[in-house]
């Protein structure tokens, strides 16, 4: 008799009506395979599984059709981190080759990264050395490869590498992090290397990732679809672990719905710290939100900067007379306005900056008539300068920098790299500041853009309140690569962020943030200030 646990979607009802039954024996097998022989690296005394992992296991092996071949043909296991996808790949692996009874069973897992791989690998080599199966199987650790000599059955732990993997007869086939595949190649070599089986099976495990278009989107869709109902594929396993996707991400019950192994695995405390520590950074927040409550986000989705912060940081411009400043100038032409952001450092470690923009009416009107009246709203301030024309005025802005220039206490203005050699020459000639060009790359964006905004937080950066600069803040998104280091962004055209790239290279140089370190580790700064 079917589990009535066991019979969750519209697909299931037309499976029992199509003549699928349970099988307990094959249901049972894998668990106390799981329970007795499996052996984790990191888990110390006797594995167990937990209730969520039996339900899921069970689901795959007791479903069978009159002959008892396996219902299955691929199975989506969508799950947040810290759940143990990777033991679970490892596991499933292990059973498939040792005990499943396929003939010749070749089991293939395909992961992200060779280290990844290498990871699979190594809790199934932990499980048979420990299980005492050693004597039985030709282990090739260079290979990740794992023969059974007796059972001619095999197995082999691939990283993305699909042009090598054209031709296999697999019996199971594992995915694992599907959403981090840069390219579909393995997938797309694998996918149907079970199909000649009869209890051939592809298992496909993820997390949520960040970009709509990616192949294991579209899976994950589908899998929704076999939930509710909307498609009613009976060969199709799909379970689903996320938050609801309007839900308030600090809910209790959303933490419990997204992560079946909260409470077991992970405390509800520890969960909780996890969460207010993300809230430190957008770009760590939307990290908590898609690798724990298993949401799909965009980097495009909030402001990098909380603009409310920033209000409450505002003041009267205090005496920056004799006080060290540096200019950061991001130069347009016509219809992005140019602008220059000083940064100065006051007597009691804190920072005080103001922006300046020009642009040219003529030169917004012929290409952005939309965002002409924004910038008419920001020309109220003096700090906002619209000028004729379809050019924007440089003699203008090269005239304001020199004044300037003799006026402050200049350490140095910084340029964006496309901005005019002439403007930079002559400003150096004729005030004899020291100017230098930043290019607006993930390597020298990514620490002074994470030090100022923790240091916004910490009203350690003051300004006059300026629209202008507030505007700017606001439109900065955050594009991460893979090596987890940021540069801003925005997500429309017309939202223009050109005065905080300025403030952004001018507070790189007064705080001494060191922009040649990557990543996001601590070595980020020169500075020594902890803002937490």
């Amino acid at each position: 008799m079917i589990p009535d646990w066991a019979v969750r979607t519209k697909a299931d009802k037309l499976a029992i009506d199509a003549g699928y039954t349970w099988d307990e024996s094959k249901a049972s097998a894998i668990c106390k395979f799981a329970n007795k022989l499996f052996k984790p690296q990191y888990i110390a005394g006797q594995f167990t599984l937990l209730p969520w992992q039996e339900r899921f296991l069970k689901s795959l092996y007791g479903w069978v059709d009159v002959k008892g071949n396996r219902r299955w043909k691929l199975a989506n296991l969508h799950v947040p981190k810290k759940q143990g996808k990777t033991l679970l790949v490892s596991l499933v692996s292990a059973y498939e080759l040792l005990a499943a009874g396929e003939p010749s069973a070749f089991v293939v897992t395909g992961s992200v990264s060779t280290s990844n791989a290498a990871q699979v690998f190594a809790e199934l080599q932990n499980t048979v050395n420990k299980a005492g199966l050693k004597k039985y199987c030709n282990i090739t650790p260079h290979l990740k490869r794992i023969t059974v000599p007796s059972l001619n059955s095999q197995y082999l732990s691939l990283s993305s590498d699909g042009d090598r993997c054209q031709g296999f007869n697999c019996s199971l086939i594992t995915i694992d992090e599907a959403h981090a595949h840069k390219t579909v190649n393995l997938y797309d070599s694998l996918k149907y290397a079970h199909v000649a089986r009869n209890n051939g099976l592809m298992i496909v495990i993820s997390t949520a990732g960040d970009d709509p278009t990616h192949w294991y989107n579209h899976l994950y869709n589908k899998s929704k679809k076999i939930l509710s109902g909307e498609d009613t594929d009976i060969t199709h396993y799909a379970e689903v672990y996320e938050s609801d996707p309007d839900s308030d991400p600090e809910s209790p019950e959303q933490w419990s719905k997204s992560n079946p192994s909260l409470g077991t695995s992970f405390s509800l405390e520890s969960f909780r710290n996890d969460m207010l520590a993300s809230r430190d950074s957008p770009t760590d927040w939307l990290r908590f939100q898609r690798y724990r409550l298993n949401r799909w986000t965009r980097s495009d989705d909030l402001a990098f900067f909380d603009v409310n912060d920033w209000d409450r940081n505002s003041q009267e411009q205090p005496d920056t007379t004799d006080c060290p400043v540096t200019l950061g100038v991001d130069l347009s032409l016509t219809t992005d306005p140019s602008a220059i952001t000083a940064c100065w450092e006051l007597p009691d470690g804190s920072y005080f900056v103001r922006g300046w923009a020009w642009v040219a009416r003529a030169g917004v009107l012929s290409k952005e008539k939309t965002t002409l009246p924004k910038y008419e709203e920001l020309a109220t301030d003096s700090d906002f300068v619209i000028t004729d024309g379809d050019m924007i005025d440089h003699e203008l802005i090269l005239q304001f920098l020199i004044d300037f220039c003799k006026d402050n206490n200049v350490r140095k203005v910084i340029f964006d790299p496309t901005s005019a050699i002439v403007m930079m020459n002559r400003l150096e000639n004729e005030t004899g500041v020291e100017v230098r060009r930043m290019p607006t790359t993930f390597r020298y964006m990514n620490a002074p853009m994470r030090h100022l905004l923790q240091q916004i937080k910490a009203k350690k950066v003051k300004h006059n309140g300026g629209n202008w600069l507030r505007w700017c803040l606001s439109n900065v998104r955050c594009e991460e690569n893979k090596a987890g280091e940021i540069r801003p962004s925005v997500k429309r055209s017309t939202d223009h962020i050109d005065g905080a790239i300025a403030l952004i290279m001018s507070y790189s140089d007064i705080v001494d943030v060191d922009t040649t370190t990557t990543g996001t580790g601590i070595g980020w700064l020169k500075s020594e200030v902890e803002t937490k």
